[in-house]
Parts: structure tokens; sequence; C-alpha cells
């Protein structure tokens, strides 16, 4: 079902929209099947095609712009993304949406007790500021997630780090896309090419490319962390793995004198010394001893054990 709004001093619901207020702006969201007769004809297919493009998209046209967004499921950012499409003039915002998602931030900004001015772009404007709202705080988050996983790899407790970075990796190029495409169409908006928009409207889009400039600085700064975990991860199998070489080698040498003996008492000559003798076995066993504790001495002097 169609939700109407009149664009007012708040935005104030209509229950039926057969009684639109004449030249009065009004925002509208409706699904796809219901969107019929309320753009010129050659704008309607146009709106239509961007409902379930996976971009965030602005076209600009005489007297009216259309787009899509296509918004991040903060829930599963590896999911689809949140589709939907938007038609804008002077007096009209419709959102084509099957969902759910723009009839809630529409209900948030008509929760408004006030809106500053009471225009379509103004009513634009407070929807993107609200589909970026609380975002700093969900990046802080995730690099806090991350601060996590860094020290589990530091602290060698972290089995599955690649997959873990991987995973963050593929979430912050969703997020980045989707705050340089956000960016873009802010900058697309401040063209202004058809002077649309008034100085104001102007003012509250340069608000919104500033933030997303933000947005994606810190989604830039967490590839670049990421990037930083995927060597200490690297970094820390080496070290593992040097470490198993360290161990093998010690081992190595410590069985090297004894091998030593071993060949010399098993060689094939008639005359061994010591051989003969009832305490030759024990005599060799001892000195092997001696030979083990010695090296374990020498080598637990140099570090290397």
């Amino acid at each position: 079902m169609a939700t109407w709004y009149a664009i007012e001093k708040q935005l104030v619901p209509i229950q039926d929209h057969e009684s639109l207020p004449q030249g009065a702006p009004v925002a509208s969201v409706m699904a796809t099947k219901e969107f019929f007769g309320f753009v010129a004809p050659e704008y309607h297919d146009t709106v239509l095609s961007l409902v379930k493009v996976e971009n965030t998209y602005l076209d600009a046209f005489p007297h009216c712009l259309i787009g899509s967004f296509a918004v991040p499921d903060k829930q599963d950012l590896l999911a689809d993304p949140i589709c939907f499409a938007f038609y804008l003039d002077k007096n009209h915002l419709f959102f084509l949406d099957d969902g759910t998602t723009c009839a809630g931030i529409l209900g948030q900004i008509a929760s408004f007790s006030a809106i500053s001015d009471q225009t379509t772009a103004f009513c634009l404007f407070e929807f993107m500021r609200l589909l970026i709202k609380g975002d700093q705080s969900f990046l802080a988050r995730m690099e806090d997630e991350m601060e996590l996983v860094e020290e589990k790899i530091m602290g060698q407790k972290e089995q599955s780090a690649n997959q873990v970075i991987l995973n963050y990796r593929r979430r912050i190029l969703k997020l980045d896309t989707y705050y340089q495409q956000l960016n873009d169409m802010a900058s697309d908006l401040l063209e202004n090419e058809d002077d649309q928009f008034t100085g104001t409207d102007l003012r509250y889009f340069a608000e919104i490319r500033q933030n997303t400039d933000r947005l994606v600085d810190r989604v830039h700064m967490l590839q670049e962390y990421s990037m930083q975990l995927r060597e200490l991860y690297n970094t820390q199998l080496n070290l593992q793995q040097n470490n198993i070489m360290q161990f093998f080698t010690v081992v190595a040498t410590l069985g090297t004198p004894l091998m030593l003996i071993a060949g010399w008492f098993g060689m094939n000559f008639s005359f061994i010394p010591g051989a003969d003798s009832p305490y030759g076995f024990f005599g060799c066993m001892a000195a092997s001893a001696v030979i083990f504790l010695l090296e374990l001495l020498f080598l637990k002097r140099k570090g290397w054990l």
C-alpha cells in the first residue's frame, strides 16, 4: 500500500492520495506495481528499470532527477544490497520500494517536530542523511572487532585468521563501493545542471558529500588495516615455521655426535678399542650422556633452546 506525505512544516500523512494538495510538494513510497500514471510516460520505464539495480546512481533529466540506491545490509554486508529507485521533481518525490526500507526512513522524517525547508530536495537530503546516520559508529565497531582479531593473531589463538581477514576485506569493499557511489551522487546533485535546486538545497547536499568523504576516508583506513592484519598473520606464520625448523635443527644437532659414536662402533673391524671390555658398553653410554648434556648446556647458553 502506497504511503503519502504532504511536505509542510513537517511531513503530514495523507490518508487518501486522491485528495493531494494542489501545488504542494508531496513525498511517497510505493511498490513497483502501484507506480503508474504518477510521472510522464517517457520517464516511467526508466524509473522502473532502476528498482533492482545494485548501484547507487543518479541521472538528470529536464525538470527531474531519477536514481537508485543500493544500500548494504549492515547485518550481513556480504548479502545482496537493499535496492530501490526514486524520482524527484519540484513537487514530487517518489520512492519505489518493494521492501520496507523507504517507508521506515520517511516515517522517521515524519516523526520530526519540524523540518527546515518544505521542499522535495530537502526531503531527499534528510533521506540520504538518515541512510548514513550512525555509520561512523558502525565502522568504529568494525575496527574494534579487527583489533580483537589482531590480538588473537599475536597470541596465535586465531586458527582461521586468513578466512576472517578475507571476510573483513570483502565487507569493507562493499562499504567502499556504496560510499563512493553515494559521494558521486551528492557531487552530481551539487552540479545542479538544470538549476533545479536553490542555494540552500545545494548547501544540504554539500553536507552529504562532506559526510560521505569522511566515511570513504574511514573505510580506506580500514582497508589498510586489513592489509596490515594480513601481513601480521603472514609474519606470525613465518615465525612459527622458523620455530619448527629451529626445533628440528636442534634435535639434529643433539643427535649428530651420538650418531658418529654409533657409526664408529658399528664399523666391521676385528679390533675396536673397548669392544671386548665388560665395561665398554656402559662407558660408551656414559660418554654419550656427557656429550649430550654438554650440547644442551652449550645450546642453552647460546639461547637456541
